[in-house]
């Protein structure tokens, strides 16, 4: 399995492995579509990118996330707001979904203190998982980061996705509790201590 950064061509098949193997989340429900954006946009961004595992036959996981959350929101919208308006508008009329888009983009203002870097989504085809593919992807991750100059990095997780044992595992430390779109959350940090420091 090859561990490696992707390619604006890779952002199709990431955006199906996120809506196959995170049906729950609140991305999803915005269509694969938007999802090959969104990952077309984490790749190009330059603060952003994300890494994909594959063999000869595609791609298997991925992890994706930023070294500044607001200046990446900032530059999808900037660059894909066409798109933003052609696929999103329509949607914001049901209330849940424009609740839950203003939610994703302002949450991070209300825990004061957390690093602007996130890890913004992790999945690996569940053939693949359990085979340590994701805690390479996660080394990969971590690895990136730090050429980024970002030591330490959040990660927020649904509760119902049952994930808390990896992140401790890859060294992450739970550090709050919340809700979003109405559902428990967990807030991992990677690295308190570098944090602290800065």
């Amino acid at each position: 399995m090859q561990v490696c950064l992707a390619q604006k061509k890779d952002a199709p098949a990431v955006a199906v492995i996120h809506k196959k193997e995170l049906p729950t989340a609140f991305l999803s429900r915005l269509g694969i579509v938007f999802l090959s954006k969104f990952y077309e946009a984490i790749i190009s961004h330059p603060g952003s990118f994300c890494i994909v595992a594959k063999d000869e036959n595609g791609i298997k996981g991925f992890v994706s996330g930023t070294s500044d959350i607001g200046k990446f929101y900032k530059y999808f919208v900037k660059n894909y707001g066409f798109f933003l308006a052609l696929v999103i508008f329509p949607k914001l009329f049901r209330f849940s979904i424009a609740k839950n888009v203003f939610e994703n983009l302002f949450y991070a203002n209300k825990i004061n203190g957390f690093p602007d870097a996130e890890l913004l989504s992790i999945a690996v085809d569940k053939n693949f998982q359990k085979h340590g593919t994701g805690s390479e992807l996660i080394g990969g991750f971590i690895y990136e980061m730090e050429k980024r100059g970002a030591k330490s990095f959040k990660v927020l997780v649904g509760k119902e996705l049952g994930v808390a044992k990896f992140y401790l595992k890859n060294n992450f430390k739970l550090l709050l509790e919340t809700k979003l779109h109405g559902k428990d959350s967990f807030i991992f940090i990677y690295n308190p201590v570098a944090l602290l420091k800065e």
